[in-house]
């Protein structure tokens, strides 16, 4: 999947056709993500202390329950994002100018997992999250690959295995036969049974078509009951 290039797009590429004030004001509103708009607050020693809340979009009031410009600040508000990484993924974005990713599992009642990615916008910090999984696709690619990888190796496997037990039927020194279905049809015919009813075509019939001479006789009986209940059938 090809990267996108940041670099591709500006502004005044758009116009006239979209103008910025309303370009910036649509993308806000029909964003399916919770996207904030931070500035920066900074100590008398100019250290970066804390971000003041400038914009939420409609999902971002959905999901943290606050107005569009919320009074407070981020360490005011979520003090724990101290603790668990928010705010010095914030602070890092923000002074190395370096777009950056975060992943966070927040506990409420459970434990949920958010995607953030930020990157310094002029004077400002540009913050997208969501808790959806969906948000990040490479995840789901790797998970893709992985699951497609182990089902490849189970068929693989599996057919392994049907051959070995195909080639121990054909060499074992008993007559064996594989019925498959409600009319029986010969999926195997091993060489001693082969042997046994002459050199006629049995793969790919049922039974009563392809041993008629059996009409009459109790193996019918006998063959739908293993079938229908799944009790082996034993006799001399």
């Amino acid at each position: 999947m090809p990267t996108p290039d940041s670099a591709a797009f500006s502004t005044a590429n758009l116009q006239p056709t979209f103008s910025a004030d309303d370009l910036l004001v649509g993308l806000l509103e029909v964003s399916h993500t919770c996207i904030l708009l931070l500035k920066p607050v900074w100590a008398e020693n100019a250290t970066l202390v804390d971000f003041e809340f400038v914009l939420l979009n409609t999902m971002a009031q959905q999901m943290l329950q606050l107005p569009a410009q919320p009074t407070g600040t981020q360490l005011g508000l979520y003090p724990q994002s101290r603790l668990n990484g928010v705010f010095d993924f914030y602070c890092r974005t923000f002074l190395t100018q370096q777009p950056g990713k975060h992943h966070l599992d927040y506990q409420i009642n459970t434990t949920t997992p958010f995607y953030l990615s930020a990157r310094r916008a002029g004077e400002g910090l540009l913050v997208s999250f969501s808790n959806s999984v969906a948000y990040s696709s490479t995840s789901i690619e790797e998970a893709l690959r992985a699951s497609q990888a182990r089902e490849r190796a189970a068929l693989a496997d599996a057919e392994t295995q049907r051959s070995h037990l195909e080639r121990l039927f054909m060499e074992a020194p008993a007559m064996i036969t594989i019925l498959e279905g409600p009319n029986h049809i010969f999926k195997l015919v091993n060489p001693l049974y082969q042997q046994l009813v002459g050199p006629r075509a049995l793969l790919g019939k049922p039974i009563a078509h392809a041993m008629p001479e059996l009409q009459g006789q109790p193996i019918f009986d006998l063959l739908d009951k293993v079938y229908q209940t799944g009790e082996p059938f034993h006799a001399t």
